[in-house]
């Protein structure tokens, strides 16, 4: 595929898209099919970039894929999961495994992926290109000031900032999570199954190890914001590998240090920020599972959902407000249930391991909760 932009420091747009994860490339691939172009998509990073994360794409964001027609290029890069090995709190394991499969495919990669379809569809990209405001023009319009010299002019702006992301996002909601993350070469694992461990330091939240390829895994966790005190996420990672993963990381190979991002995780989808063409998706949008920190399902859907309310206003003559309300409504509707269950299910989730861990023995509990994990 085509080499990433690396100059349009300004220009007329249909649509800029600021920010190039998986909401955002979902938003400008969409839209280019859609024929809504043309498509200018922004990022502050230059592509290939490694991004903390533990990288897995659950069935809810392979599902999405497959809907996007993209499934397949995924999967043929990505590391098949065909099931699950949780701990209690206790050390009593469970092993899930349903119908449903999941993929492991590293960040660095999967975006990378990504962007080049968002490409190919059309959308002109411009990488290593921070912005600093977007604001409205006198004739109605938007204006996207790049932070050097770059300005350029659209009707719609879509903001896929993540959790840190300015640009007029929503606070970060108190159920905010901080996740950290680091890689390794050279541990034993079982193969095809990722490894949950909802240690007592953690809850109600987990660490995990992933594996990404035959040789190379991630090891992480994610822990509630406000519950950190004055401990950083690094000093619990390394107590964490060291009472569960000391003797399996021995001899093996780090790649590079551990790597923390806040993760913006809510309930329902907050209200509008703006209502002038600009509408949020992703984490910026604070699309993120309480329960399990998981937002790139969210993060495709939403990209996919901020193209058609685009689209809609189109065909229906809408201005710019009724887009953004037709937004929120869809994102609502389609996670918002989700979102909000897994926030109520949240403190139940290491009494319901326990039990679950005791009565694991039996099929047909097995079965119930790989198809709830699979849900999350």
């Amino acid at each position: 595929m085509d080499a990433p932009s690396r100059g349009c420091a300004s220009g007329s747009f249909h649509t800029i898209v600021v920010g190039a994860g998986p909401a955002g490339s979902s938003a400008a691939l969409c839209l280019c099919r859609a024929g809504l172009g043309p498509v200018l998509l922004l990022d502050r990073a230059r592509f290939p970039r490694v991004k903390p994360c533990g990288s897995a794409l659950s069935p809810g964001a392979c599902r999405q894929l497959g809907r996007m027609g993209l499934l397949g290029a995924v999967a043929a890069q990505a590391y098949p999961i065909r099931g699950a090995l949780v701990r209690a709190p206790s050390g009593r394991e469970l092993l899930l495994q349903g119908p449903e499969e999941a993929l492991v495919l590293a960040r660095e990669r999967f975006d990378e992926l990504l962007v080049r379809q968002a490409q190919a569809a059309g959308a002109v990209l411009l990488d290593g290109q921070a912005v600093s405001a977007v604001r409205e023009l006198e004739d109605g319009r938007l204006e996207v000031v790049g932070a050097g010299a770059g300005r350029w002019r659209s009707s719609w702006v879509v903001v896929a900032t993540g959790a840190t992301g300015k640009l007029g996002a929503a606070p970060l909601p108190a159920s905010s999570l901080v996740g950290v993350t680091a890689w390794y070469r050279g541990v034993p694992f079982r193969p095809h199954v990722l490894e949950l461990f909802y240690d007592r330091e953690l809850l109600p939240h987990y660490g995990w190890l992933f594996p990404e390829a035959a040789d190379r895994v991630n090891v992480g966790l994610c822990v509630a914001a406000r519950g950190l005190g004055a401990r950083s996420p690094q000093e619990l990672l390394g107590r964490f590998l060291d009472r569960h993963l000391s003797e399996r990381l021995r001899g093996a190979e780090r790649l590079g240090p551990p790597r923390g991002r806040a993760i913006a995780a809510a309930g329902l989808p907050p209200a509008p920020r703006r209502s002038d063409g600009v509408l949020f998706v992703g984490e910026a949008a604070r699309l993120a599972n309480p329960a399990t920190g998981e937002g790139i399902s969210f993060a495709l859907a939403s990209g996919e959902l901020a193209a058609r309310a685009i689209g809609l206003a189109r065909e229906r003559g809408w201005a710019p407000p009724e887009a953004a309300r037709w937004l929120g409504r869809a994102l609502v509707l389609r996670m918002g249930l989700r979102l909000e269950l897994a926030r109520h299910a949240l403190p139940m989730i290491p009494a319901g391991l326990e039990a679950a861990a005791r009565l694991g023995g039996r099929p047909a509990v097995r079965a119930v909760l790989a198809r709830v994990f699979a849900r999350l």
